[in-house]
């Protein structure tokens, strides 16, 4: 079953592998990652709204990019999968799907967040 059930799912082997890693300070790198997505994601839901509401197609792809290889990392199957949609879109310009995904992506990191006990 994969940490976090139904709701936020992340790749159980991706996290065991990255827990049998060492991180910085004595610690594992599924701590470190998931450090890293808490002090980020607020700068990155920021840029990614700030960006969707200027209709900026090339900063909306630069950050959903970015977002899309940190989901990885974690694990995060699903919110990978819908940075890569708004990645996808955004690069089309197709607006409307971009705001339905962000919709979505913010709704999959609060859930995160709130399954690692982190806030957002």
């Amino acid at each position: 079953m994969a940490l976090g059930g139904s709701s936020a799912i992340l790749d159980d082997e991706i996290v065991r592998q990255l827990k049998a890693l060492p991180g910085s300070r004595k610690r594992n790198l599924f701590e470190d990652v998931t450090e890293m997505f808490d002090r980020d994601s607020p700068a990155n839901v920021d840029a990614l709204e700030r960006a969707l509401e200027r209709e900026d197609d090339r900063e909306l792809t630069f950050v959903a990019h970015r977002l899309v290889g940190t989901c990885g990392t974690l694990g995060d199957l699903e919110m990978q999968s819908l940075a890569l949609g708004l990645e996808r879109e955004a690069s089309s310009s197709q607006w409307n799907n971009c705001r339905e995904i962000m919709d979505k992506l913010i709704l999959a990191m609060s859930r995160l967040t709130e399954r690692l006990g982190i806030p957002i």
